[in-house]
């Protein structure tokens, strides 16, 4: 059963993290259909390819893949309006699946395109010392930040607007893998 761990919301945003977002036989689901679209090499881009913003400074890379699965999709925007309170129209929803190599992560940004989002994480036994956290932070916020480890289970959902970042994933980490979805 979903758990919400942490809400936070201001006049503007709303960011909410939950474990045990998906029920087993959902999480089966997701995981089985991201591993058939890898076997089935899905058309890739890389974040390599992102703004210089974005990614400066960092070594690695992920490898991005778009989830052309509708049924997938919908099961992640039905949970995305089930938290968030987002849309109901099923075409606002897009959804990417990301594995990390290297020393990947993300600058500080808000996404900007879209109303809002949710990082899913599929790691298993995600160490501490990895990195590869989430980090956010609220409007009014800024000398506090919330972290998020990407450990299977967890999701963050966000809406307003609200500047994240992903911290810098250890060289030697298994690939941080996760999937983000946009909402217009």
């Amino acid at each position: 059963m979903m758990k919400t761990i942490l809400r936070k919301k201001n006049e503007n945003q709303l960011a909410t993290i939950t474990d045990n977002t998906f029920t087993e036989s959902e999480y089966e689901m997701i995981i089985s259909s991201m591993s058939d679209m890898m076997k089935d090499n899905v058309s890739t881009w890389s974040t390599e390819d992102w703004p210089e913003e974005l990614v400066s400074g960092f070594s690695g890379h992920s490898d991005v893949y778009p989830v052309l699965d509708q049924n997938i999709v919908n099961l992640l925007a039905d949970k995305c309006m089930s938290v968030l309170g987002t849309t109901d129209k099923y075409e606002n929803y897009s959804a990417m699946y990301y594995e990390g190599h290297g020393q990947c992560g993300l600058n500080w940004h808000t996404d900007m395109a879209y109303s809002a989002s949710a990082s899913i994480y599929l790691n298993d036994d995600w160490d501490d010392n990895y990195g590869g956290y989430f980090v956010f932070r609220m409007e009014g916020g800024n000398k506090l930040a919330t972290v998020v480890r990407p450990d299977l289970g967890v999701a963050v959902f966000q809406k307003g607007k609200i500047n994240h970042a992903v911290t810098t994933t250890r060289n030697d980490a298994p690939k941080r893998k996760s999937i983000q979805v946009f909402i217009k």
